[in-house]
């Protein structure tokens, strides 16, 4: 899953190298990238996210953002 992510924020941020051991990507990512990556998620996986869930600690790394989507795919 992690790597999925790594790759939809890769599409987002070209120029980000290493995303996955990324610790901070809240400097990386705007708002319009997370509206994206939102959105990609919720396509792929046929779910959407609680708005409640859509803080900056949920997107300040791939580990984050996977852990996030953990919650929504074990349900």
């Amino acid at each position: 899953m992690e790597e999925r992510i790594a790759q939809i924020i890769a599409d987002q941020c070209p120029d980000l190298e290493d995303i996955e051991s990324a610790e901070d990507l809240d400097d990386v990512l705007d708002s319009m990238d997370v509206i994206s990556i939102i959105s990609t998620l919720e396509l792929e996986h046929d779910i959407e996210i609680d708005p409640e869930d859509i803080v900056p600690e949920n997107f300040s790394s791939v580990a984050a953002i996977a852990a996030m989507l953990g919650n929504y795919l074990d349900e």
